[in-house]
């Protein structure tokens, strides 16, 4: 049964929904044994199985889902956070039986999978491999070819199946299998060739990782499990941690060519660690938001990071890359850092508007369907607000600090003049040729603005603006 309700027309959330038809079912059906809720997610994958998963697998099909139902008790009993408990596979199920006796199978020149697979056929049925046209059909497709209904109704019908031999004839299946009735399970999982259960349920008030091992801690403390039957996290559990190994190696990839990236746009490893800088600082503001809202930190608020950093590593190049084009103009450093960070405030905080335009909505208030994204746009926004602060604070001085300790090394290592000295040299030639030049001559005090692609009036305004 689907129940959908749109969100904007009622004041319960999911949860309370939930909980109340849960009650009212239990109180109305006194003998109901199997009740669970799927909320249906905005994603397919989302939406394949709940979130929390732990399996228990093992050789003896009876004993795993003895185990499974131990660990569904203590779902109710002793997990924190965990809703809508439930156990992947039902007992109870009225069952037909076969057995296939290999020994006659054999005589006759068969195979328990050869049995079994005209079995399946005989019932189920098999599409042809070709397509036809019969009539009255308009379009070409492949026919479903089975035994007719009146032919398998009823379990005598089992019995008198006709199994092919090898060598042209048929026997019933009676005669090579023992079938009788029988209670089983309504579905078999299996996990790494293994007999599986599991047990499913839905977080809330804690995250994912913390709800599952709310579960899972128990149940590995209090059962005892023999040798070849082990329990652990499944299901998006499983994928989110092999997800996050992934993402550890790949974002150390990603880091080291960014890096060198850098290196060769720029031709120095100073200013490639200073733009880097700035990726971890975005860390900052995303921890501080999921702590004010009380919120988890996730595989997918990583994956949100890593969003982030793109854009605080862009906003960092455009500031880095004015200072150091008006430092090639001949202006002084600290000038140059006050004009790079007064001209490029305009487009860092128009990327960082669009970002948050589409972020805060989402993290203050979700549309309907996309509650889970919550944690991912708080992160963001977070890490947002903090990063265009410090592209416009901190990279600046992270820059002129470095300057500065680059320019020790040089004295030290290579005797170079100090950076002051260097930076007003070419103003100061300028001013002591100015008396043999002509009058008509232009001078040569000032480099050419446009030589280097800039408007020739952009270093008077930049002067202008700053009041030099």
């Amino acid at each position: 049964m689907n129940l959908t309700i749109a969100r904007e027309e009622r004041e319960a959330t999911l949860w309370d929904i939930i909980a109340e038809v849960e009650k009212e079912a239990k109180a109305k059906i006194p003998e109901l044994q199997v009740l669970f809720f799927q909320p249906i997610n905005p994603t397919p994958v989302a939406a394949a199985r709940a979130p929390v998963e732990v399996l228990v697998k093992g050789a003896d099909l009876d004993q795993v889902h003895a185990y499974g139902r131990q660990v569904r008790e203590m779902a109710d009993t002793q997990s924190r956070g965990l809703h809508s408990p439930y156990l992947d596979a039902v007992y109870g199920v009225p069952q037909i039986r076969v057995d296939v006796d290999q020994a006659r199978a054999k005589a006759l020149g068969l195979t328990v999978a050869d049995v079994v697979g005209q079995i399946y056929y005989a019932i189920n049925g098999g599409f042809t491999e070709t397509f036809f046209n019969p009539g009255p059909m308009y379009y070409h497709s492949r026919l479903l070819i089975r035994y007719r209904d009146d032919q398998r109704a009823t379990p005598a019908d089992l019995e008198d199946l006709k199994i092919q031999t090898p060598q042209g004839g048929q026997v019933p299946l009676k005669a090579i299998a023992d079938i009788r009735r029988d209670i089983g399970y309504d579905r078999i999982h299996t996990f790494d060739t293994l007999y599986a259960a599991s047990v499913l349920g839905y977080y809330r008030e804690l995250g994912l990782k913390e709800t599952t091992m709310s579960l899972l801690m128990p149940a590995k403390m209090q059962l005892s499990l023999p040798k070849g039957y082990a329990i652990g996290p499944a299901g998006l559990m499983g994928t989110m941690l092999q997800a996050f190994n992934e993402l550890q190696v790949g974002l150390k990839v990603a880091l080291v060519a960014v890096y060198l990236l850098l290196v060769v746009q720029f031709r120095s490893f100073a200013i490639a660690i200073v733009l880097m800088m700035a990726i971890p600082l975005q860390g900052l503001g995303s921890i501080g938001a999921l702590w004010l809202r009380d919120m988890a930190w996730s595989p997918p608020v990583l994956w949100g990071q890593v969003i982030l950093a793109g854009i605080v590593l862009s906003n960092s190049i455009l500031v880095i890359d004015k200072v150091l084009q008006l430092r090639r103009q001949g202006v002084e450093r600290h000038t140059a850092i006050v004009a790079a960070s007064t001209l490029r405030m305009r487009p860092v905080l128009m990327t960082a508007l669009a970002v948050g335009a589409a972020m805060f909505p989402v993290a203050i208030d979700p549309p309907p369907a996309t509650e889970q994204f919550r944690n991912i746009a708080t992160a963001i926004s977070g890490g947002l607000i903090t990063s265009t602060l410090m592209t416009l604070i901190v990279i600046p001085v992270a820059y002129s600090l470095m300057d500065d300790f680059v320019s020790l090394l040089k004295r030290l290592y290579l005797g170079a003049p100090p950076q002051a000295e260097v930076a007003e040299e070419p103003e100061t030639a300028g001013a002591a040729a100015a008396p043999a030049t002509s009058s008509d001559a232009p001078s040569e005090a000032e480099p050419e603005p446009a030589a280097v692609g800039w408007p020739k009036d952009d270093k008077r305004d930049v002067r202008r603006r700053l009041g030099s």
